[in-house]
Formats: C-alpha cells, sequence, structure tokens
C-alpha cells in the first residue's frame, strides 16, 4: 500500500507514518536502531532511471517520488513534523511495515520491532505463516522450519512480490 494507489490502502499507510511521528518520544529506543537514510529507486537521477532495463519501472519509481513528496507534505502538516520527518517515515513504513490483520479483521499496517531485522526470503506462499498473532495483541516471528545457531532468520515480505517490486518498494533486487 502507498505509492500512486487510492484508498483505504494509502489512508493506512499515512495513519501509520503519522502514528509513527508522533510516537517519537515514546518510541525513542526502537526509533534510534532505524536508518537516518533509507535510499530507494525514487532517489536515483533522470539519467540514472534511464538505464533501467524496464522503462516501467523507471516510471514506476517516478511516480513513487511524486506520490511521496505529496504525502510527506500532508502527513506533516497533520502530525506537525518537518516535510523532511514525514517522508523519512514514509520511507520506515514502506520498507518495515508489514501487512497484518486488525482485531475487526480489516487490513492493517504494523511496525513490529526486531521483525524489521528479518531479511526477505521469496516465496510463493501456502506454507505457513511465520509471522503468528497471540489472543492479546502480541506479534511473533516463528520458525517454520528448524533452526541452527548462525542461519538466518527470513520471512516473506510480501507473496507474489518480484523483483522490480522489491527494487521499487524496498530498496533490493531479488
Amino acid at each position: 500500500d502507498g505509492g500512486g494507489g487510492g484508498g483505504e490502502g494509502v489512508a493506512r499507510h499515512e495513519r501509520l507514518m503519522a502514528a509513527l511521528l508522533s510516537a517519537r518520544d515514546d518510541a525513542a529506543p526502537y526509533l534510534e536502531t532505524l536508518p537516518a537514510c533509507i535510499p530507494l529507486l525514487r532517489d536515483r537521477t533522470e539519467e540514472e532511471l534511464a538505464t533501467l532495463s524496464s522503462p516501467a519501472l523507471a516510471s514506476a519509481a517516478r511516480s513513487q517520488r511524486a506520490w511521496a513528496e505529496a504525502t510527506a507534505e500532508r502527513v506533516a502538516r497533520r502530525a506537525g513534523a518537518s516535510v523532511e520527518e514525514a517522508d523519512w517515515a514514509e520511507r520506515v513504513v514502506r520498507t518495515r511495515a508489514i501487512r497484518d490483520s486488525a482485531p475487526d479483521g480489516s487490513a492493517a499496517l504494523r511496525l513490529v520491532p526486531l521483525l524489521d531485522l528479518a531479511n526477505h526470503r521469496g516465496g510463493a506462499g501456502g506454507g505457513a505463516d511465520p509471522i503468528v498473532r497471540t489472543g492479546d495483541g502480541v506479534v511473533a516471528l516463528c520458525a517454520t522450519e528448524d533452526l541452527v545457531a548462525g542461519d538466518e532468520v527470513t520471512f516473506c515480505y510480501r507473496v507474489g512480490i518480484g523483483a522490480d517490486e522489491l527494487l521499487l518498494d524496498y530498496g533490493f533486487g531479488g
């Protein structure tokens, strides 16, 4: 969600951005672990975008850039933050939030400290979901297979996501 589409997905994205900005004092220990700079494809120059083998991906990066600028301005006004802080919050939400379900079953976006340290693992889905929600609202990452010391902790960020979407929304290709 977030990046040019419309509707409730964009609203969830913006609400989480505003919540992140308003929780700066309460969430300081977590926020201090997050990178100050989160480079994305939309940051590339026009010359760099022109070198991509996919004109559609370059176009999507340009569209995302325009959307993110407008969104940062809107959220900054609402949250009493600077546009730069709101842009940072958009990047955090885009690259670290998980898609989840709210208690009423509706779609939600969440930032879950430590879970955002796990790397992406490609997959078609269909297996056990490693993200588990307990009855009291705790979100946990549970191994779906045996792990040994030194194994990388991973989960699929979004089922069916391709290399272009990874590069656009997370800053790396698959």
